[in-house]
C-alpha cells in the first residue's frame, strides 16, 4: 500500500521523518522505517523508497481526498 510521497529538503532528519509518520499512522507497537536493501534507516536521507515494518497491527491512517 502507497501512503504518499514527500519531497526531502535539507530540514527533513531521520527524526523529522518518524515524527510524521508517527502522526499520520497509529500502530498497536513500535515502527521502523526501512530503505529499498532493507536495512532499518541509520543513515542521512536520500531520495528512493522507505517502508514502515512493524510487528503489530496498522489500526489508523488518516486519508485526505481532493
Amino acid at each position: 500500500m502507497v501512503l504518499g510521497g514527500l519531497i526531502l529538503t535539507n530540514g527533513v532528519s531521520n527524526a523529522n521523518l518518524y515524527s510524521i509518520v508517527d502522526i499520520i499512522c497509529i500502530f498497536d507497537t513500535s515502527f521502523f522505517l526501512r530503505d529499498d536493501s532493507g536495512l532499518e534507516i541509520q543513515h542521512a536521507l536520500q531520495p528512493g523508497n522507505y517502508y514502515i515494518r512493524t510487528s503489530g497491527r496498522f489500526i489508523s491512517r488518516f486519508i485526505v481526498d481532493r
